[in-house]
C-alpha cells in the first residue's frame, strides 16, 4: 500500500512540474455599474457601444449577476483585452461564458478570437464547450485569428473556449464582439485568459509508468491475500 502512495505522489509532483498555468485575466464584471452604452470597463478597451446590465433590470434580462450586453445602445460592440506576453511551447486557452440575448431575439452573431504582435506560429487550434470541440489545427506567420459563430436568443448561459499552443514567441490581446446591431444583442458573463504551458513528454512517460507500477502492486497484493 505504502509503495502506490509513494508512485502516486511522484507522478503528481512530475505534473505539477511540467504542467502549470497562469491565469492572467479573470473578470465577471461584478465591479462595473450597470449603465447603457458604456464607453470602457475595467479590464477591456470597448469598441462601438455596449450596455453592461445588472441582475436587476427593467430590460425583461433573466440574470443573477452583471452581464455585459455585446449589442449595445446603440451597437453592436467589441471588448478587447490589454496585451500579454506568451513564450514558444505555451498553452493559451481563452474562456467566457456567454448567454442569448433574451428579450425575443431568435439568434445573434458573435465572433471571438485573438490579435498577435508580430504575427504568429500556432498549433492546436480548438474550440471547445459550446463550439462543441473542434481541433482545426494549425497556423503560420498569422496576424489575427476570428471564430465566428451564432447563438440562439433563448440559450442559457453557455461555457465556450479557445486555445492553441504557441510555437513561437509574442504578444497577444483576446476581443469578443458581436455584429447583430438590433439593439438585443448575445450577453457576456465572464471571461477568462489562461497562459501556461502543457506536460512535458517525460512527464507523460512518467505518468505511463507510476500508473503501471501501481497496477503491478496492486496485483502483488492480491495474489498475497489469496
Amino acid at each position: 500500500m505504502r509503495l502506490n502512495y509513494l508512485i502516486v505522489a511522484a507522478f503528481a509532483g512530475s505534473l505539477a512540474a511540467g504542467a502549470t498555468a497562469t491565469t492572467v485575466l479573470n473578470d465577471d464584471f461584478s465591479g462595473e455599474t450597470p449603465a447603457l452604452q458604456v464607453a470602457s470597463l475595467a479590464n477591456f478597451t470597448v469598441t462601438g457601444g455596449v450596455d453592461v446590465v445588472g441582475a436587476s433590470n427593467p430590460y425583461g434580462i433573466v440574470t443573477s449577476k452583471n452581464v455585459v450586453d455585446l449589442d449595445g445602445t446603440p451597437g453592436p460592440g467589441r471588448l478587447t483585452t490589454n496585451s500579454f506576453a506568451f513564450g514558444a511551447g505555451k498553452q493559451v486557452t481563452l474562456t467566457f461564458v456567454l448567454g442569448g440575448a433574451q428579450r425575443g431575439s431568435v439568434s445573434d452573431e458573435f465572433e471571438a478570437g485573438f490579435a498577435f504582435s508580430p504575427a504568429a506560429t500556432i498549433s492546436g487550434y480548438t474550440l471547445g464547450g459550446g463550439y462543441g470541440g473542434v481541433n482545426i489545427g494549425g497556423y503560420t506567420g498569422i496576424s489575427a485569428i476570428e471564430t465566428f459563430s451564432s447563438i440562439s436568443g433563448t440559450s442559457p448561459f453557455t461555457t465556450y473556449s479557445l486555445s492553441f499552443l504557441s510555437v513561437t514567441a509574442g504578444s497577444l490581446t483576446a476581443n469578443i464582439g458581436s455584429s447583430s446591431a438590433d439593439n438585443v444583442g448575445p450577453l457576456l458573463s465572464s471571461v477568462t485568459l489562461d497562459i501556461g504551458t502543457v506536460p512535458e513528454p517525460a512527464s507523460w512517460a512518467l505518468m505511463i509508468a507510476g500508473f503501471g507500477l501501481v497496477g503491478v502492486a496492486a496485483r502483488r497484493r492480491a495474489i498475497a491475500v489469496a
